[in-house]
């Protein structure tokens, strides 16, 4: 009985080439397809926006009103962040964030290549301190930030009275941070949060 010929190398080869490049292709559209679950569109007055938390136990939801857009965020292990972009509608004229958390020893804002971080100690007199840097190969170093600034973030403690003690840890309210002028008025369209409650 005559042996089976073998297919020339050739062919061989086309074979080998086309088997890693369907699996190319198939581990994209399996990192599309894991992105996309962790995505979520949402629609706020005619706003739309596309928010992607970095994990189950963070939610992010967004309302509208008179212009304003309202990011409320919710943080189970109180560390997390989320990336969060405009695609359609008017273009917000203020954008809030409302950290239902219990302290906020670190939050961090990045767009472009800016990135502000905001922090209120958990002890000691009431006090919010803000610095900007840039993000990049070579990042600036730190520069503080003053009230009168565009990049300076308006920071409110809601649901709970602020006075000479500082009310960290809250046990009621949330924390609001505004999002700076120096965003709203070069009118970007996207940017990360990230947020720490307390150092562990």
């Amino acid at each position: 009985m005559a042996a089976a010929r073998q297919p020339p190398l050739p062919i061989i080869a086309m074979r080998r080439k086309s088997g890693r490049l369907l699996l190319y292709h198939f581990g994209r559209l399996l990192l599309l397809a894991v992105c996309l679950a962790a995505c979520t569109a949402i629609s706020a007055g005619d706003q739309q926006w596309l928010v992607t938390p970095d994990r189950a136990g963070n939610q992010v939801t967004v309302e509208s009103a008179d212009r304003t857009a309202l990011l409320d965020i919710y943080s189970e292990s109180g560390i997390g962040r989320a990336s969060v972009r405009w695609v359609a509608g008017s273009y917000p004229a203020h954008i809030l964030l409302r950290l239902h958390l219990r302290g906020l020893e670190e939050l961090r804002v990045a767009y472009a290549e800016t990135v502000i971080t905001l922090s209120i100690p958990s002890s000691g007199e009431f006090a919010v301190h803000q610095y900007q840097t840039t993000a990049g190969p070579t990042p600036q170093q730190p520069q503080r930030i003053a009230s009168d600034s565009p990049y300076w973030m308006k920071t409110t403690i809601v649901g709970q009275t602020v006075g000479t003690q500082n009310p960290i840890p809250l046990t009621d309210g949330w924390i609001e941070v505004e999002l700076p002028q120096h965003f709203l008025q070069g009118r970007y369209t996207e940017f990360a949060v990230q947020w720490i409650d307390f150092y562990r």
